[in-house]
């Protein structure tokens, strides 16, 4: 750990600052480029190293854009950080959570004959041993990891997600940087603690362990197929435990089509696989209170046999029986028009709620309600309340939890397939 010292007109500020030095000064100046240079200058961090004009950000689409391109460029971990934030439609504009929505991964692959060698010391056999063939040309790559196609010795086509070798202290290193500069922004810029940055930086830490350890994921899609095992309309693919560790998990293959893949000219399919695939998700939501927390087009396919096939348990959602019973009550309320039931429904989410003025929250609360059941007639949806609430919370400053977020993400990504 190093210290640095600022010399300015208050007291001698001395902070501890991540042993990544250059690396932070990298990130500031990109945040800086970006639009954020406002609150940079604030942090009051190398101040003299940044080359930006000191303007605040504003509410663009442009801005928007330059911050998921900058996101993109910090590398894996702010790749990541980038998408847990655009959940928070209690935090950013909207502008800013489509943006961010569509933060993309911009990696290289890595050699496939070092994923072999990850396969071989991960779990201690080599790879003739464990596969019949497996192809070293990866069928697609991401930041963290890269997947290969392999055929088992039974003969099983499986998919082999191999993580990325190196990726683990690097994006610990740009956690420990994260943790820092939210301390800084909770110090210096007193209008960022209602949304807590180092709890939201500890819970990205949470999830970003999670995520590099495969054999989460591993028992996520274990769960999720049991509980998903009676519904003929759903195929969740099998986890293979001898072939799967901390950095390489192993599933069956399954052949299929996106969603969005089926044309439109064929409406009765169409309807019929987004009954299926609303049936599960409530089912997954009310019933097991464990659900896909990102079933976008490209993590749900269409079997040949007309089975629903979910991929990619990384982002899994839990809610308590208190949860799905708050959550039934908001349904129950929005769908009775019942504004003031519909309020008490939300204040029971666990939502922090605590000095909010009650009666104006009610009053808009009503005025999204009438402008939903104006637009019902144009497809709007229960995940367009979900998100009208969200932006209620961002203007009444009410802090909502992940969960909620998270499955109201997860309904308005499956009411648009």
């Amino acid at each position: 750990m190093g210290v640095i010292t600022h010399a300015n007109p208050e007291p001698a500020v001395r902070e501890r600052v991540p042993a990544e030095l250059p690396r932070l000064l990298y990130i500031l100046r990109a945040l800086a480029g970006a639009g954020w240079a406002h609150y940079v200058e604030r942090l009051r961090i190398g101040r003299d190293a940044l080359e930006a004009s000191v303007e605040a950000v504003q509410a663009t689409d442009q801005d928007a854009k330059r911050l998921r391109a900058t996101l993109e460029g910090l590398g894996p971990a702010f790749v990541k950080f980038g998408q847990l934030l655009s959940l928070r439609r209690d935090m950013l504009p909207e502008v800013y959570i489509e943006e961010l929505q569509r933060l993309q991964d911009d990696v290289a692959v890595f050699p496939g004959e070092q994923a072999r060698e990850i396969v071989e010391r991960e779990l201690g056999k080599s790879v003739h041993a464990l596969f019949t063939s497996f192809d070293e040309t990866p069928l697609a790559a991401a930041s963290i990891g890269q997947v290969h196609t392999a055929q088992l010795i039974d003969g099983t086509s499986v998919v082999v997600k191999v993580q990325r070798p190196g990726i683990e202290p690097i994006i610990h290193a740009d956690v420990r940087i994260m943790r820092f500069l939210a301390r800084q922004l909770e110090r210096y810029v007193p209008e960022s603690r209602r949304f807590g940055p180092g709890d939201l930086v500890e819970e990205f830490a949470r999830l970003i362990n999670e995520e590099l350890d495969y054999q989460v994921e591993a028992r996520n899609g274990d769960l999720l197929r049991e509980n998903l095992q009676d519904d003929k309309h759903v195929f969740v693919p099998r986890i293979f435990w001898e072939q799967t560790s901390r950095r390489v998990l192993t599933m069956e293959r399954s052949f299929g089509k996106k969603l969005t893949h089926i044309p439109s000219s064929e409406q009765e399919s169409r309807r019929r696989v987004a009954q299926a695939l609303m049936a599960s998700f409530l089912k997954q939501v009310f019933e097991d209170g464990f659900f896909h927390g990102d079933p976008h087009p490209g993590n749900v396919f269409l079997l040949e046999d007309g089975r629903l096939c979910f991929h990619d348990f990384g982002i899994m959602g839990r809610l308590s029986a208190y949860d799905q019973e708050a959550l039934a009550q908001l349904i129950l309320a929005v769908s009775s028009g019942e504004v003031s039931w519909m309020v008490d429904a939300y204040f029971e989410m666990g939502v922090a709620t605590e000095g909010v003025d009650r009666e104006a929250f009610t009053r808009d609360a009503s005025q999204a309600l009438d402008a939903y059941y104006e637009a019902a007639g144009k497809g709007y949806s229960f995940g367009e309340i979900v998100r009208q609430f969200a932006l209620l919370s961002q203007r009444h400053r009410i802090k909502l939890p992940r969960q909620f977020l998270l499955v109201s993400k997860a309904f308005m990504l499956v009411e648009s397939q």
